[in-house]
């Protein structure tokens, strides 16, 4: 389980509280999954990290470009795009 020292509460709690798509993709349990059509590209808080379960390409450092593909990738929004990590 990650460690969310500056998030008191319940395991299960949702963090960070604002937004729909922040409230959603990131738990103490992990990233949440998604779909590439599903991700909004506005209102996310840098370094929230989701898995992208068709991305078009699977090279880490590049930006996801679009969905459809058959990549399942781990990805951190970096304030403009969703940046494969792994």
């Amino acid at each position: 389980m990650a460690n969310h020292s500056q998030y008191p509460g319940n395991p299960a709690t949702v963090y960070p509280p604002s937004d729909t798509m922040a409230t959603t993709a990131y738990v103490d349990a992990g990233p949440r999954d998604f779909v590439f059509a599903q991700l909004p590209a506005t209102g996310l808080k840098v370094g929230m990290l989701v898995n992208i379960t068709d991305a078009s390409i699977a090279t880490p450092g590049s930006a996801v470009p679009a969905g459809g593909g058959p990549n399942n990738v781990l990805t951190r929004w970096n304030g403009t795009g969703w940046i494969i990590v792994r």
